[in-house]
């Protein structure tokens, strides 16, 4: 599914991206075609310190990231920042 989105013109290799990435399968997956396929972009990461996994998920990105050689950039949020807020990512 990923593919035929990319290949229905809704990106363009014309262009440079900012891919957010969760660690998660679905953004693995675009991650992983979207530099199969040639695009040009970078990869950001917030890790939120949310869940017992955090961690693990931000080092897996930069891990693939070194692998394919693509620029990584990361964010480390302190949960007491946001401790007494509702929507945390806003």
């Amino acid at each position: 599914m990923i593919t035929t989105m990319l290949n229905t013109k809704i990106v363009s290799k014309k262009f440079f991206y900012v891919l957010g990435i969760s660690g998660g399968p679905d953004s693995m997956c675009l991650l992983n075609e979207m530099s199969r396929l040639g695009y040009s972009f970078l990869v950001a990461h917030v890790n939120y310190k949310k869940r017992p996994e955090s961690d693990k998920e931000e080092e897996l990105v930069e891990k693939f990231c070194q692998g394919l050689r693509l620029p990584f950039f990361s964010s480390k949020i302190n949960p007491e920042e946001y401790l007494f807020v509702k929507n945390f990512q806003s």
